[in-house]
């Protein structure tokens, strides 16, 4: 991010500590014992501001990346290029999600400018107790769940070699697949995607059949509700399948998703049978 005219080092160490301080995942540690994965929340303390000798924000990136370490609760890492004016914030994917990142910069963008953060909204980990507690409570859907996952895997004709194929749209094109089409077709652009890539499965499968994808949602789904999350960083993402039919018309295979995918409760619900309920988790 830029940062205005004036700002010093001393600056972007105060923003970075008042925002660390107001979002306790970016205090994460991660617990490895025997295979089991546990998040911790560690104390708030001093971030560490790096000032490295280039104006390469991507170089900066990079290096900034290879100093993340989340069972050392290092999961955020600040860059400071003081040549260009610029702030590089670097988090693991384990503390964040697309929504966090909004929140992150404007905070930092609301500490430099010396103005106080507002309020805090509820924290991750309260989030995270809440969803386990309630994923004991109900095994609703599980069987629609079960159907999903029956689709056979994908069978394809063994290829007679491995290639990689880049195509790259031009911006006229990606206008009209982006946002001409979606509004036209009254379908999604994540639909629209999907169709085609359902679409072309059906086409290299010998015997064409149903197949089951993943589809993410942003997952910020009230655990309880009282729970507010506008303003909580965090990695809310969740991830459910959908099953699908053959189809040779990507269009009616983006209908058939937008039919089918479940909504943002669907998704969550999935996730708290799929993870977090003993008795319909997978040992």
């Amino acid at each position: 991010m830029a940062v205005a005219e004036g700002t010093g080092l001393a600056d972007i160490r105060r923003a970075a500590n008042a925002v660390v301080a107001a979002h306790p995942a970016l205090r994460l540690r991660l617990h490895v014992e025997y295979g089991v994965w546990a998040l911790r929340t560690d104390p708030a303390r001093e971030a560490t501001v790096a000032a490295p000798g280039t104006t390469d924000a991507t170089a900066a990136a990079n290096e900034a990346a290879g100093r993340l370490d989340p069972e050392a609760g290092e999961v955020i890492a600040f860059s400071w290029l003081a040549a260009t004016r610029t702030l590089v914030v670097t988090v693991h994917h384990l503390a964040v999600d697309a929504v966090s990142w909004l929140i992150i910069l404007d905070d930092l963008a609301t500490a430099l400018s010396g103005a106080a953060l507002p309020p805090p909204t509820t924290p991750y980990a309260e989030y995270a107790e809440a969803l386990a507690v309630r994923s004991a409570e109900s095994a609703d859907g599980l069987g629609h769940w079960i159907t999903t996952l029956q689709a056979p895997p994908l069978d394809t004709a063994a290829p007679t070699e491995l290639r990689e194929t880049t195509v790259v749209l031009p911006p006229d094109l990606s206008d009209l697949v982006t946002r001409t089409a979606p509004g036209a077709l009254g379908v999604g652009l994540t639909e629209l995607l999907c169709g085609a890539l359902r679409t072309a499965l059906t086409h290299i499968q010998p015997t064409p059949s149903d197949l089951a994808i993943d589809l993410e949602r942003h997952g910020r789904v009230p655990a309880e509700e009282h729970h507010d999350y506008t303003r909580t960083v965090g990695w809310f993402t969740s991830i459910a399948p959908v099953r699908l039919t053959p189809h040779t018309d990507p269009v009616a295979a983006a209908r058939e998703i937008a039919d089918r995918q479940p909504d943002e409760e669907g998704h969550v619900a999935y996730g708290r049978l799929r993870y977090l309920n003993p008795q319909t988790a997978p040992s």
